[in-house]
């Protein structure tokens, strides 16, 4: 009896060596395309849809749009962290942020989450599913099953774009999806500001300890 259980954990060890995968080996980033541009539709916690638009060039900056109201800009900095301008179209207002003041006011954007969408939990496991690719145009995408404490869901992951072109719960319902998508050269009019008639804060130095 005693060896029949240790043969069983035995067994349930290499399923779990040879199944679950790492979160760097799922969800590969290394080799995307320079330039993503898309338009996605998302559900939040409170059941609202969202529409989202996004364009990414390479690790250097990135833009947002959420809903036409609300856009989040980050640009690489000579010292290889991440300028943040986040600008409140209804309110006319544009924020200057870091990405630790950003934490300390509770939004925890980083560079990763905001360029490929997911949110690198602390405790997790990725098993790989046996379901058919998804396809968009020219893109494809291959399906993990991630498991966090508090919840599960599966992700189409798109290693040429480094993001995921499906999201479901689980209960199957999806609940993110790139509707379009292309790779074509992004000019740097899309990143650029018209700052007439915004108000401007810096919010380092507002939260600045001097």
């Amino acid at each position: 009896m005693r060896g029949g259980l240790l043969s069983l954990l035995f067994f349930l060890f290499l399923f779990n060596k040879t199944f679950a995968l790492s979160w760097e080996s799922a969800f590969k980033t290394q080799s995307a395309a320079k330039n993503v541009h898309f338009i996605a539709k998302y559900t939040d916690r409170d059941g609202k849809i969202h529409q989202l638009e996004y364009w990414r060039v390479s690790d250097k900056k990135l833009k947002r749009s959420t809903d036409g109201k609300v856009e989040i800009y980050a640009f690489k900095t000579k010292e290889g962290d991440y300028q943040y301008l986040v600008l409140d179209k209804q309110k006319s207002a544009l924020l200057k942020i870091s990405r630790t003041n950003l934490y300390r006011l509770g939004a925890f954007y980083d560079w990763y989450s905001l360029a490929h969408i997911l949110k690198r939990p602390i405790s997790y496991r990725i098993e790989k599913l046996d379901k058919k690719p998804y396809s968009l145009g020219n893109y494809s995408c291959k399906w993990y099953l991630v498991s966090e404490p508090s919840q599960t869901y599966s992700v189409c992951w798109s290693e040429k774009l480094a993001i995921p072109l499906l999201i479901q719960d689980d209960k199957n319902k999806t609940v993110w999806e790139v509707q379009k998508v292309d790779t074509e050269r992004i000019g740097d009019n899309v990143f650029s500001i018209n700052k007439k008639d915004l108000i401007e804060l810096d919010v380092d130095e507002e939260l600045s300890p001097e």
